[in-house]
């Protein structure tokens, strides 16, 4: 048997494991292209060329219910991570959430028999969402959906 017969005989047994380790291959490299492309940057490249991790920005959404000094609330709101509380307080009532997620969706409702209610919600000191009422058995609802 000739080197050239050997030669094609392992070509024809050959070919489909060949094909299928380049395949799998441009797959894998493929894959890691596409993760790396949407993959958020953990890190930022310092000034000295050392990696510094990235500086969370913390919000702070305050809560506010205003009304008759001393009148009872019922008061429900999100908290940071999206779970509802609830509260009965003395007016005025106010409540801070800290949070350092990118996003926060921030909800609050009062209800009270006072004659008056105000409902604000504040993002780092800028008011984003303000109602009132006025008349008996006042009930308001503040929204913001992204915080």
């Amino acid at each position: 048997m000739s080197s050239r017969a050997i030669g094609r005989g392992l070509l024809r047994r050959g070919w489909i494991p060949l094909v299928f380790v380049t395949v799998t291959a441009l797959a894998a490299v493929g894959v890691v292209k596409v993760r790396e492309a949407y993959e958020p940057a953990m890190f930022i490249q310092g000034a000295n060329g050392i990696e510094a991790a990235k500086v969370l920005t913390v919000r702070r959404v305050t809560y506010e219910l205003l009304g008759p000094a001393g009148a009872g609330v019922t008061v429900s709101y999100l908290d940071a991570d999206g779970a509802p509380r609830q509260d009965q307080s003395a007016l005025p009532w106010s409540h801070t959430e800290t949070t350092t997620l990118p996003s926060m969706s921030a909800t609050l409702m009062g209800q009270t028999k006072a004659s008056s209610l105000r409902c604000r919600i504040t993002v780092d000191g800028d008011v984003r969402d303000e109602k009132a009422e006025d008349h008996a058995a006042a009930a308001v609802t503040c929204q913001v959906k992204s915080a």
